[in-house]
């Protein structure tokens, strides 16, 4: 098991908040925000799907996130947030 920090790029995290001030479930919202958090922090570069060049893809429905790993700093950067329908 490897541990990763997970880091909100700036962009994404200005989203998420419009996207929590909008919602109808707030507390969906920010539950499932958390989980994809906690589920990156560990062994983030195996999981979710590999987009391309670096590039992956991990989805807590109706959230999906797209993010990249750096192996060997053990860093995880949310880079595009996406709402599924």
């Amino acid at each position: 098991m490897i541990r990763f920090t997970v880091i909100w790029a700036k962009d994404i995290t200005e989203q998420l908040t419009i996207l929590w001030l909008q919602a109808k479930d707030r507390r969906k919202v920010t539950q499932d925000s958390f989980l994809i958090d906690l589920e990156l922090s560990t062994d983030a570069h195996i999981k979710g799907i590999d987009l391309h060049e670096g590039l992956r893809k991990i989805v807590q429905h109706p959230l999906a996130v797209t993010y990249t790993v750096n192996l060997p700093d053990r860093i995880v950067r949310v880079v595009g947030l996406g709402i599924l329908k």
